[in-house]
């Protein structure tokens, strides 16, 4: 956990600070300026290192040569590209695409739907209960119902706002039923959930932001199989092997490196799951009937904490923590002093009202059953206030 003046940081699943690696590469300040596209000394150098940063990225993955790394600027852009050029691609050779998301999923996903369809394509949410859960076989029947047709199906293993863990092995038995293509949102997974670096090799893509896990902000990856086609979003100088053009962020690449190798290293699942229990028991007991924790039925990942507080205001709750020290976020936007409940909770069926009173804790990698103990002492009192 980040603490800095006094501060506590629990918002990891929006930001994570900088990992320790990371931080030590840019203090030494010996930084490859030159273009990795150049042909003189200092440009092979910098095509050097990003190769061996993108080398070690998939060897940390366990992948093989099945795979193709793209470089990109961060979940959004890798998930409108394969998305996006997935359809496109389909289109040049005459078919249109039938594209499964869930309601659950980030906006950059659930927003794609009206681009796909206003170009023909055609789209499906999948039915979310209570839980954030889907039922595999409801969904292998809708699919196999289309027919011999071209099909994407957006997986989000790790929901950033609920905590809820779709475990890979299950979208793995819809492909091999369906014959359908699968895009992994794993921006959520690195260091979140036991198994993280573990891939299964026969999913079609996987996409990850840099600084969800300790890496520079404005640079992610995508593992993409290469019999799975697409046309590129960003067009230019055919840089990575045209799968998208722009000079290559090399420092942002070195960051990835440096900060998965640094989370492998240290990652401890059962520290993280012991802290975590231990503060999900202490607010459960805390707030009796004036409160719950969503999904709590669901497998959930080890750093999140989502919450309601009934009839109280996010804004409100998030203000009062903040002026306490306490950085949280909630599942809720504020616009122009409006607030809006959250579309994933709404997408569960919690009540407009409920939703509007969602707050997320969402801690690092380092939580342990001592800094919970600390953790629930700072929270217990401003919590006490929107309870009475």
């Amino acid at each position: 956990m980040e603490k800095s003046i006094s501060r506590f940081y629990f918002d990891y699943n929006a930001t994570s600070p900088l990992a320790g690696s990371v931080r030590k590469f840019l203090a030494e300040g010996d930084f490859l300026y030159s273009n990795p596209s150049s042909a003189h000394t200092s440009g092979k150098k910098a095509y050097g290192a990003y190769k061996l940063a993108s080398t070690e990225l998939m060897k940390a993955f366990n992948l093989s040569d099945g795979h193709r790394i793209m470089m990109h600027s961060g979940a959004t852009e890798g998930i409108n590209t394969l998305i996006k050029g997935f359809a496109a691609s389909q289109k040049r050779d005459g078919n249109i695409i039938h594209f499964f998301y869930s309601p659950t999923d980030h906006p950059c996903v659930f927003n794609l739907k009206e681009s796909l369809q206003l170009v023909g394509h055609k789209v499906y949410p999948i039915d979310i209960d209570g839980n954030g859960n889907f039922d595999e076989n409801v969904l292998i029947e809708r699919m196999k119902s289309l027919g011999d047709v071209p099909i994407l199906l957006n997986y989000t293993s790790v929901n950033n706002e609920t905590g809820v863990v779709w475990d890979l092995e299950r979208v793995a038995r819809v492909k091999k039923q369906t014959g359908c293509y699968v895009h992994v949102d794993c921006a959520q997974a690195p260091g979140k959930i036991r198994g993280w670096d573990k891939l299964n090799t026969h999913l079609d893509c996987y996409t990850y932001s840099g600084h969800k896990f300790g890496a520079l902000k404005g640079v992610g990856f995508s593992f993409i199989k290469k019999e799975f086609q697409f046309s590129p979003l960003i067009i230019g100088g055919g840089q990575q092997d045209g799968m998208r053009s722009g000079t290559v962020n090399v420092l942002g690449v070195m960051s990835m490196h440096l900060a998965i190798r640094e989370l492998k290293e240290n990652f401890s699942p059962d520290d993280m799951e012991q802290g975590l229990k231990y503060i999900h028991d202490a607010l459960q007991e805390l707030f009796g009937d004036k409160g719950y924790i969503v999904a709590d039925k669901m497998t959930k990942n080890l750093n999140t904490i989502s919450l309601i507080i009934k009839n109280n205001k996010s804004d409100v709750m998030l203000a009062a923590f903040d002026i306490a020290g306490i950085e949280l976020s909630a599942g809720s936007a504020c616009s122009a002093g409006i607030l809006s409940p959250s579309r994933v909770l709404m997408s569960m069926g919690v009540d407009e009202n409920d939703a509007k009173s969602f707050i997320r804790l969402s801690f690092g990698p380092d939580l342990s059953l001592e800094l919970a103990k600390d953790y629930v002492i700072s929270l217990t009192p401003i919590f006490e206030r929107f309870l009475k």
